[in-house]
């Protein structure tokens, strides 16, 4: 059994060490002028910062959904890993609540999930 780490895309780690660190971050959503994209994965962080300045509004963001963090645990449970979850701090951001909600389907899981309490990586 191994562990497998999951976070979200507000840990802003380089899809480098994801890979290397063997850790999996799902994307939070990012909407400019009433376009949804993907952090990371349909909108870098150099097209937000380019598109920040060229903006008259604010962008605003929403979490990762419940189904979008059961559904990772379901495929690291099924492959007999134990789980981490360290999300956003939930003092800014209803991530964590989500990955709460969606772990309840699992209740006699190896799964954890972790207030990170930041905001980035730490």
């Amino acid at each position: 059994m191994s562990v497998r780490i999951i976070t979200d895309s507000a840990a802003d780690i380089s899809p480098e060490r994801l890979s290397q660190w063997g850790v999996e971050a799902l994307p939070l959503k990012t909407i400019i002028e009433g376009v949804e994209y993907l952090d990371g994965v349909t909108l870098s962080s150099q097209e937000f910062f380019e598109r920040l300045i060229e903006m008259d509004g604010l962008p605003t963001t929403s979490a990762v959904a419940p189904g979008e963090y059961s559904k990772a645990f379901h495929e690291a449970l099924q492959a007999g890993d134990e789980v981490v979850c360290i999300c956003l701090s939930s003092k800014l951001s209803a991530c964590y609540q989500a990955a709460c909600i969606a772990a309840a389907d699992y209740p006699d899981a190896l799964l954890h999930v972790v207030d990170s309490l930041n905001v980035s990586l730490g």
